[in-house]
């Protein structure tokens, strides 16, 4: 679904991202995990086209850079991390903008039965009708999630989807994207490495701008790899439900 080759990108003096390879061919839950600084927003971003870059990206084994924004809505959707829009919009409204890569500009304002849907399972129904800056950060978070999944995209981008969430909603969310993921590609960034190994296929470990080592949770989440990574000492254990590494500081 998406293969990307010799990816660079460089912000003023500074290499964020440096010869970047990747191919992630299936449906599934793949997280990017790295301390601050290392490049998981950066990369996320690039996948999209919001940052130029040098190199190849391909999604759906099409060129990204040939790629309008239109068409790239109708292949992604996308979670960003900060969003705190001083705008007077509704929630509603807000919403039916997640179906515009499949719609004209005049269906726009028809509502879409995905909105609905979606709305009533993760429990946003009840302030469709609030100005999108009333909600709470993590109001917010659950209404971009929900806008994400309108668009009914093959692959679904998300930048730290649980970082404004209670623990409830963060197992509410995670639970649901691993479902949805049977279907699609789903990739999250997060700082939370127990989430990332209980719920992912596959992980990313990225560091300085370079991804460090990749594959699946049981085989990159060990105390050599996050002493590298995190610079910090560590012990792991073995969830006794999920059967996944843990990490005990």
């Amino acid at each position: 679904m998406i293969s990307i080759k010799k990816l660079n990108v460089k912000l003023g003096e500074n290499m964020i991202l440096k010869n970047i390879f990747l191919k992630l061919n299936f449906k599934g839950m793949v997280s990017i995990l790295g301390p601050n600084g290392s490049g998981k927003t950066t990369l996320l971003k690039c996948m999209l086209k919001l940052l130029k870059y040098s190199g190849e990206i391909k999604i759906l084994n099409k060129d990204l850079k040939n790629l309008k924004e239109k068409e790239i809505a109708k292949l992604e959707s996308y979670v960003p991390q900060d969003f705190n829009p001083n705008v007077e919009i509704t929630v509603e409204d807000f919403l039916s903008f997640g179906r515009y890569p499949h719609k004209n500009f005049l269906e726009l304002n028809l509502k879409d039965d995905k909105l609905y849907k979606y709305a009533r399972e993760f429990s946003v129904e009840r302030f469709l009708n609030r100005k999108i800056y009333q909600l709470s950060s993590g109001e917010r978070q659950k209404v971009l999630i929900v806008k994400s999944l309108i668009h009914d995209s093959k692959i679904i981008l998300l930048d730290e989807p649980t970082s404004n969430l209670d623990i409830k909603n963060k197992i509410f969310v995670m639970n649901f994207l691993k479902e949805i993921s049977k279907n699609c590609l789903v990739i999250f960034t997060t700082h939370e490495i127990n989430i990332a190994s209980i719920y992912s296929d596959y992980v990313i470990l990225m560091k300085d701008g370079k991804i460090y080592t990749l594959g699946k949770p049981e085989e990159v989440i060990n105390e050599k790899n996050i002493r590298k990574i995190y610079d910090i000492q560590c012990n792991i254990i073995l969830h006794p439900k999920y059967k996944k590494p843990i990490v005990i500081i």
